[in-house]
């Protein structure tokens, strides 16, 4: 576990970058953000459900798929709304 550098535009794609990490897994993006991270070489599988220990199960068997971001484009800033959280469903964490 590391300590999070924050939530600037750019902190957490150039944190994770200097770590090596090549690929994140994510429910939901924004398409800036996408971009962020693509600006490090960071692939993105979105789309992605379920827990944690299922979906980490699913990574190392070569079986986890994503699909559509789950965040609704349109919502955030920059649209004219401000948005404290995802349209998504949320997992309590334990």
């Amino acid at each position: 576990m590391v300590a999070n550098p924050g939530h600037a535009p750019g902190a957490i794609p150039k944190f994770l970058h200097n770590r090596g990490v090549k690929k994140i897994v994510c429910g939901g993006i924004g398409a800036r953000a996408v971009e962020l991270f693509r600006q490090y070489g960071i692939a993105i599988l979105t789309g992605v459900e379920g827990t944690i220990d299922e979906t980490v199960r699913k990574l190392v068997e070569g079986k986890l798929t994503g699909g559509e971001s789950l965040c609704k484009p349109g919502a955030g800033r920059g649209y004219g709304i401000e948005k404290t959280e995802c349209d998504h469903a949320h997992e309590e964490i334990q």
